[in-house]
């Protein structure tokens, strides 16, 4: 009688315990996200002393250690405009545009700077090898916002193989 006493509760503990383990949801996204490298490389460290650390606010990671990086599922190129009905969750997608430091990028965002602008598209910049490139880019989108980050999941969800491109609700144009 006791075995299946046991037997009973492991088929009752296992078979509530399980469903609860599920895939993360994201329920809000702000966009203000942070990376987490920098406390797996605090874990990392075996035998270490550690210090007590005061919280000081949301932890900023510089450009330097950002580069280089690269969007591995894009690259430099034309293609030809066409219309795509990007729908977004909260029903508005502000225009933004892919380049990268590479000749094509620079002319491009030089040529549509002012029009980018007046719309009020936001840049990501998404392959660098050096500071010195994204302080070139920088300069040449002065009057933009311009973010440093693969954009892989980006190319990837709107099947993205070139830049520079604008994305934009209807639109993804070059």
């Amino acid at each position: 009688m006791r075995p299946n006493i046991m037997a009973f509760a492991m088929f009752l503990l296992i078979g509530f315990a399980l469903p609860g383990y599920s895939a993360v949801k994201v329920i809000y996204d702000t966009g203000k996200t942070h990376s987490i490298s920098p406390f797996y490389i605090a874990l990392q460290g075996q035998g270490v002393k550690r210090k007590s650390v005061v919280y000081k606010g949301p932890m900023t990671i510089g450009i330097d250690q950002q580069i280089p990086y690269k969007t591995p599922n894009m690259k430099p190129g034309v293609f030809k405009t066409y219309r795509k009905d990007i729908k977004h969750k909260r029903g508005y997608l502000r225009p933004m545009f892919l380049i990268g430091t590479d000749t094509l990028s620079k002319k491009w965002l030089t040529k549509n700077r002012t029009t980018l602008i007046k719309r009020g598209a936001q840049g990501i910049l998404v392959e660098a090898s050096t500071k010195a490139q994204v302080e070139e880019m920088n300069r040449i989108a002065r009057g933009l916002k311009l973010n440093y980050f693969s954009a892989y999941e980006i190319a990837r969800n709107l099947q993205l193989t070139r830049y520079p491109v604008l994305i934009s609700k209807e639109y993804i144009e070059q």
